[in-house]
C-alpha cells in the first residue's frame, strides 16, 4: 500500500507541474508571434530542436543517474549516492563544454540549411552562440533532477521547477512584450534558469549533509557501468526525437520559416498532453529500478499490467478530449485564422491513443535493461516517418509531415506491443483485459457526440474552461463506476480521503 500511495503522490505532483508549465507555455506562444511575428518565433522554435539534439545524451545519462540513485536508495548505500552525484557532475562538466565547443566552431555550419540567404542568419548564429555559452552551466545542473528523480522526491522537484518555469516565463513574457531582440530574450531566458538551478542544488544538499567529495575526478567503474547504461538509452532517446523534432527541420529544409510557426501551432497541444504522459511514466521508471535492485520481479510485473491500466485511466480521457476540443481550442487561443486546422491538430493527437499502454511495458522494459528489441523497433518506426515525411511535405505542404508521424505510428504500435510484452515477460493480453473496456468506453460513448458538440458550445475561454472541466469530469466518474473494480474503488477512495484528512490535519496543527 505504501509504494501505491507513493506512485500516486508522485505522479499526482508530476501532471501538476507539467499542466501549469503548459499553461505558461500556452500564453507565450500567441504573444510571441504577434509582438515578434511568425519568422522570429520559427527562430527561436529551431534554436531550441537543435539544442535539444545535444541534449540527447542528458536524457540517456539522466535515466542511468535515476536508475543508480535509485539502486543506492533502496540499498541504503549513501557512499553509492555520493559517488553517483560527483561522477555525474564531472561528466555532465565535460558534455556541457563539448556543446559550447561545437556551437561555437560549427554554428554557422549546422544552421546553413535551413537559412540558405535568409536575413536571420546571423540572428539564429546568434542565438545558438547563447545557448553553447549557457551549456556550460547549464549540464551539470541537469545532474540534480535526475538525483531528485531517483529519490522518488517529485514533490520536491516540482515545487522547485514549477515556480522556476514561472519565473522563467515571466522574463521571457517581459521581454517578448518589451519588443526586446532574441538575443535578450534568450539571455534573459537562461539567467532566469539559473535561480532553478540553486533551488535544485539547495535541496540535493538537503538529503547528502555531511558529503565531501573525494580526491578522484570521478569513479571509472561506475562511469562505466553509467555509460553502458546509458548507451542503450541514447539511441532510443535519438530514434524518440528523431521521429518527432525531425519534422521541423524537414518542414525549415523544404518549406518557408512561416510554416514551422504554422506546424508547431497546429502540435502544441499534442506536445503538451505528451508531456503529462511523460511525467505519469517519469515516476514508474524509478520504482522498477529499485524492484529490480531487490529482484522484486512480482512488483516489477504487477507495474507492467497495472500501471497501464493507470496511464489509462488517467490520461486517455485528456487524450480524447483534446481530439474534442482541438479546433475550438485553436480559434480561441490564435484566432480563427488557425481554426482551419483543427482537424489536422485533433488527427495528430490521435496516434497518442494506444502508444501510451505500449509505453508503460516499454518503460518497465528500459527498468530492466532490455532494450535491443525496443531499438529495433524505434528504428523502422522512425525510417519510415522521415520517408513519408519528406514525402507529403514536398507534395502537400507541412500537412505531410503530420501524416507521416500519425501514419508510422499506428502502423508500429502493434508489432512494438507484443514483442514488448514478450521483453518484461507477461502475457500480451493481460493488459488487454485491464484496457479494453475503457477504450471502448471513451472512444464509443465520449469521442464522437464531443467533436460534434464542442464547436457548438465553445465560443471564447470561459466557455471552453466549463467544457473541458465537464467532459474530463464525465469521463473520470463513468470510468471510475465501469473500468475500476471494487477493490481498486477502495483503495483510490482510502488515498484520496488519508490526503485529504491528513492535509486539514496539517493545517490544523500549523494554525
Amino acid at each position: 500500500m505504501a509504494r501505491y500511495e507513493q506512485f500516486l503522490t508522485n505522479t499526482a505532483a508530476n501532471v501538476i507541474f507539467r499542466l501549469f508549465s503548459a499553461c505558461l507555455g500556452l500564453i507565450l506562444t500567441p504573444l510571441f508571434v504577434r509582438r515578434l511575428g511568425t519568422e522570429a518565433y520559427a527562430i527561436w522554435v529551431l534554436n531550441l530542436t537543435i539544442i535539444n539534439y545535444f541534449y540527447l545524451m542528458e536524457g540517456s545519462c539522466g535515466g542511468a543517474i535515476v536508475k543508480h540513485v535509485a539502486e543506492a536508495e533502496a540499498t541504503n548505500d549513501k557512499a553509492e549516492l555520493a559517488s553517483v552525484v560527483q561522477t555525474a557532475l564531472a561528466v555532465y562538466g565535460v558534455f556541457g563544454l563539448v556543446v559550447f565547443a561545437v556551437t561555437m566552431g560549427c554554428g554557422h555550419w549546422l544552421l546553413a540549411p535551413f537559412y540558405r540567404g535568409s536575413p536571420h542568419h546571423q540572428t539564429a548564429a546568434n542565438l545558438l552562440s547563447i545557448s553553447g555559452l549557457a551549456a556550460i552551466i547549464m549540464w551539470p545542473s541537469l545532474v540534480f533532477p535526475s538525483v531528485l528523480r531517483g529519490q522518488l522526491r517529485f514533490v520536491t522537484l516540482n515545487w522547485i521547477q514549477g515556480v522556476g518555469a514561472l519565473l522563467t516565463q515571466l522574463v521571457v513574457i517581459g521581454a517578448v512584450t518589451w519588443g526586446a531582440r532574441l538575443e535578450v530574450v534568450a539571455l534573459g531566458f537562461y539567467c532566469a534558469s539559473m535561480v532553478t538551478t540553486i533551488a535544485l542544488l539547495w535541496a540535493v544538499g538537503q538529503r547528502m549533509r555531511g558529503w565531501r567529495p573525494s580526491a578522484k575526478f570521478m569513479d571509472r567503474a561506475l562511469f562505466v557501468r553509467i555509460l553502458r547504461f546509458s548507451s542503450g538509452l541514447f539511441l532510443l532517446e535519438l530514434l524518440s526525437m528523431l521521429g518527432y523534432q525531425s519534422d521541423r527541420l524537414i518542414i525549415a529544409y523544404f518549406l518557408p520559416l512561416s510554416a514551422v510557426t504554422t506546424y508547431d501551432v497546429v502540435t502544441k497541444m499534442f506536445y503538451v498532453l505528451r508531456s503529462i504522459y511523460g511525467s505519469l511514466l517519469g515516476v514508474i521508471e524509478p520504482l522498477v529500478f529499485a524492484a529490480s535492485r531487490r529482484q522484486d520481479l512480482a512488483f516489477v510485473g504487477q507495474m507492467a499490467v497495472k500501471g497501464t491500466k493507470i496511464v489509462t485511466v488517467v490520461y486517455t480521457p485528456v487524450i480524447v478530449l483534446g481530439m474534442v476540443v482541438a479546433g475550438p481550442f485553436l480559434k480561441t487561443w490564435m484566432g480563427g485564422e488557425y481554426a482551419r486546422y483543427g482537424y489536422w491538430s485533433a488527427l495528430y493527437i490521435s496516434h497518442y491513443l494506444l502508444p501510451p499502454i505500449v509505453g508503460v511495458i516499454g518503460t518497465v522494459a528500459i527498468g530492466m535493461s532490455r532494450l535491443r528489441a525496443m531499438q529495433r523497433l524505434s528504428a523502422m518506426a522512425v525510417l519510415l516517418n522521415v520517408a513519408i515525411s519528406v514525402a507529403g511535405v514536398k507534395m502537400f505542404g507541412f500537412e505531410g509531415a503530420l501524416v507521416g508521424t500519425v501514419t508510422s505510428s499506428y502502423l508500429f504500435v502493434a508489432i512494438a506491443y507484443v514483442v514488448y510484452c514478450r521483453t518484461v515477460g507477461i502475457a500480451w493480453r493481460a493488459p488487454i483485459r485491464e484496457n479494453a473496456l475503457s477504450l471502448a468506453i471513451l472512444i464509443g460513448v465520449f469521442l464522437a457526440p464531443g467533436i460534434w458538440c464542442a464547436p457548438f458550445i465553445v465560443q471564447g475561454w470561459w466557455s471552453l474552461a466549463a467544457f473541458v472541466g465537464g467532459f474530463l469530469i464525465a469521463e473520470y466518474v463513468v470510468l471510475f463506476w465501469t473500468a475500476l473494480d471494487r477493490s481498486e474503488r477502495t483503495r483510490l477512495l482510502t488515498y484520496a480521503i488519508g490526503k485529504g484528512i491528513g492535509g486539514l490535519a496539517m493545517r490544523d496543527r500549523s494554525s
